[in-house]
């Protein structure tokens, strides 16, 4: 009958099949903390913000689609919110296509986000450096 599941409990709401949103979804964004020098992104990080704290040099990498299968259109915001430079990396196989090809964040709180375009493809796009 084209029905889909809906269950609401506790304010909790779970579909079973699809769901479509109309007119955007409004929610505070969710934020993973990182204080390390390295960083491998995991499926939990697609559609969050993730903080990059730390006063040395830090690389955050992409893993390959074999790896950790993130939907196309699949978006992560990166901040740099330490004082070390934060280099985003390219997993085996992975592309990540930027401006002049800088991989780079422009400095402490300059931000950054990455979007999935095909299968091992991201475009960077932000406040970036070599």
């Amino acid at each position: 009958d084209g029905a889909t599941a809906l269950d609401v409990a506790d304010g909790n709401v779970t579909v079973t099949d699809s769901l479509t949103v109309s007119g955007g979804l409004v929610a505070p964004l969710q934020i993973n903390a990182q204080t390390g020098t390295t960083y491998t992104f995991v499926l939990a990080d697609a559609g969050k913000l993730v903080t990059a704290s730390n006063g040395s040099a830090q690389t955050y990498t992409v893993p390959p689609n074999s790896s950790v299968a993130y939907a196309t259109g699949t978006t992560i915001t990166v901040i740099g919110i330490g004082a070390g430079k934060v280099t985003l990396a390219q997993g085996s196989g992975v592309t990540i296509n930027s401006v002049d090809s800088e991989k780079a964040i422009n400095g402490q709180h300059a931000s950054v986000t990455l979007l999935k375009t095909a299968s091992d493809t991201w475009q960077l796009v932000g406040n970036l450096q070599a």
